[in-house]
């Protein structure tokens, strides 16, 4: 970086102009059946209702409401592809509908129950 400025005569943006990263919570809290609002990660730019649906560890399974589970995935519970129920609404963020493949995760049930299901 600093050759790089230099030849560009450009300054860098300092540290105080970003927000600082959030601190990671103590332990996963999340249960299976809880409901979320996650990042598609195949489609990062949209946002979709999502349900747990195993939990492993500091490990989570993100299951895509309304979709077969070609888009569901693991992640780390702090995640920042992850965000409660009424984030898009709060931060102005276009929430995709659910999936219309009529297959909907069961609360409160694991994904190896709703894999048998589908």
């Amino acid at each position: 970086w600093e050759e790089y400025l230099k030849e560009t005569s450009s300054t860098p943006a300092p540290a105080s102009c970003f927000r600082q990263e959030p601190p990671r919570p103590p332990q996963n809290n999340f249960k299976p059946g809880m409901k979320l609002e996650a990042v598609d990660k195949k489609n990062p730019y949209l946002i979709c209702p999502a349900t747990i649906g195993e939990v492993r560890g500091d490990e989570v399974f993100i299951m895509f409401d309304g979709w077969r589970g070609a888009f569901d995935y693991w992640c780390k519970y702090d995640s920042r592809d992850v965000f409660p129920v009424g984030w898009c609404s709060l931060t102005k963020h276009s929430l995709q509908p659910p999936g219309n493949s009529g297959k909907c995760p069961p609360l409160g049930g694991s994904r190896r129950l709703y894999e048998e299901a589908v």
